[in-house]
């Protein structure tokens, strides 16, 4: 066995933090230097392109999405699957026309908030959903009014087919 695969005793939460506690450091250290709000600015448009190739290469293996059922169903394998550890949340209305869903605990709103980085949070994971919903679909749209990274109780995820 490579010292690689062992297994390591560290929560969720430890981990979260620690994964983000470099890169906080590194953009903090990037506003110092241009600016903290073309930081944020270069920050959410270099990640809303990134999570846009990345939706690229996923339609590529799973194929198209024909209607928000579809997105709906791939949102919520992935939060079964990838993030049941991540998120607590609540489905309000999922229809062929409106996807809605309260988050009401999230473990990356925590660990920004303890690195005192929730602007950072908000720009590399928050707004990138907005380009998240649009590259799965152009008639994908996204509305949010609350958000955890931001001090709200919770994030208000709002999808409509358009």
């Amino acid at each position: 066995m490579s010292k690689f695969s062992e297994k390591f005793e560290i929560s969720h939460e430890e981990f979260t933090r620690s994964c983000f506690s470099e890169l906080v450091q590194a953009i903090k250290m990037l506003q110092e230097r241009f600016g903290e709000e073309e930081v944020l600015k270069t920050l959410r448009e270099g990640r809303s392109e990134a999570i846009t190739a990345w939706v690229a290469r996923d339609l590529k293996s799973r194929g198209p999405i024909e209607g928000l059922r579809d997105f709906s169903s791939h949102i919520l394998e992935a939060l079964c699957r990838n993030e049941r550890n991540h998120q607590t949340y609540i489905i309000e209305e999922d229809t062929d026309n409106r996807f809605r869903y309260t988050i009401t605990e999230c473990i990356w709103a925590r660990a920004f908030k303890d690195l005192d980085a929730t602007d950072i949070g908000h720009e590399w994971l928050c707004h990138a959903d907005y380009a998240y919903a649009k590259a799965y679909h152009p008639r994908i749209s996204l509305s949010r009014e609350k958000t955890l990274m931001q001090g709200d109780d919770i994030c208000d995820m709002d999808y409509r087919w358009l």
